[in-house]
């Protein structure tokens, strides 16, 4: 299928349709781990219609709709819906009619839809930057108001469709897949983790997964954070145990900014320590409001104990150095030379 094959199957796409949609209740974390999912998806979709399956999975998992419908401009500038969830034929013909971008606060298009059950609708803009492509409708049989959190999602969904459809009509790769990204970051050989602002973790690689003891991705953001914690005691560079409100992560949070350390972890079934080396930054969105953070860590286990080796043997140098006028001072005798030696090395160890 070449170029304008693809451009005029995004154009006047076959009809996608559903039933109404069961919409489980969710908390921000788990919308936003559901969204990165399908941010995922999206990025290696190669047909039209998993364009549009994951943005109606989407619109359920993310922004708790009921119904719902994605809908793309025409070559003749005319909406029409690619694939919808929940709607009668009367519905969408209502979607189909709206102006581009739509204008009023909605309720003529809630009127519109009511027949089906709709009680409230949150229409979204795909945008490109020559103008809009098309929109998503969000429908709610039950009153319903966006907050900031779900807005920022909704915006993101929405670049992420454009994106998608924009990738399948032109045929150009405009980015990695998600899949090729995720053999990219795996490649670095550095741990990587995303959480949420409540903590909860929303990505991870196999790096991070087989560091944190863990037998793949699935089991890390499986486990519940506190659980993966429990498993270590931390340390820092001086030996002080470390709280959680000290971790990178956190404390990008607050600061704004990067943050790096080094830590000594210890397991506490085995006993076995390895040192982490941990950065820590802000997650944002488009927009710039903080999402959760980004952890990214690597193994230094050989490099520290390199550098603890190397700092103890400059101790015991020091220490050497140290004994040579009293040594000049003792008898040649190797009896004496020993028994002059234990005299200053025994203080020395006992300290």
């Amino acid at each position: 299928m070449d170029a304008e094959e693809r451009k005029a199957r995004v154009e006047a796409p076959m009809r996608m349709s559903r039933p109404a949609l069961a919409v489980p209740p969710r908390s921000v974390s788990d919308r936003l781990r559901a969204l990165l999912s399908h941010a995922s998806a999206l990025s290696d979709a190669h047909q039209v219609e998993d364009v549009y399956k994951h943005a109606l999975d989407a619109l359920v998992e993310v922004l708790g709709a009921h119904r719902g419908a994605v809908a793309v401009l025409d070559a003749q500038g005319r909406l029409k819906v690619g694939a919808s969830g929940g709607f009668s034929p009367l519905s969408l013909a209502a979607i189909e009619a709206l102006s581009m971008p739509p204008v009023g606060d909605g309720a003529a298009l809630v009127a519109a839809l009511a027949p089906d059950g709709v009680a409230a609708v949150n229409v979204w803009l795909l945008r490109e930057d020559e103008g809009p492509v098309g929109l998503i409708v969000a429908a709610y049989d039950a009153p319903h108001e966006s907050d900031g959190d779900e807005t920022r999602m909704a915006d993101i969904l929405a670049s992420q469709v454009v994106a998608a459809l924009r990738r399948y009509r032109t045929g150009a790769a405009y980015r990695l897949t998600h899949a090729q990204l995720r053999g990219v970051l795996d490649a670095t050989g550095e741990g990587i983790l995303a959480r949420g602002t409540d903590d909860k973790l929303l990505w991870a690689n196999e790096e991070a997964a087989r560091v944190l003891g863990m037998a793949s991705v699935e089991e890390l953001l499986a486990t519940p954070v506190a659980d993966v914690a429990a498993r270590y005691e931390v340390f820092d560079l001086e030996g002080r145990p470390v709280t959680r409100d000290r971790f990178p992560g956190r404390r990008a949070l607050s600061s704004g900014g990067p943050v790096e350390t080094v830590f000594r972890y210890r397991e506490r079934a085995t006993g076995a320590e390895h040192w982490v080396l941990i950065r820590g930054q802000e997650l944002r969105d488009g927009r710039g409001d903080t999402l959760g953070s980004v952890t990214v860590f690597r193994d230094v286990t050989l490099r520290q104990q390199a550098l603890l080796d190397l700092e103890r043997s400059e101790q015991h140098l020091a220490f050497l150095s140290s004994l040579g006028p009293s040594l000049l001072a003792a008898s040649l005798d190797y009896r004496s030379v020993l028994e002059r030696v234990t005299e200053l090395l025994v203080p020395s160890l006992a300290d």
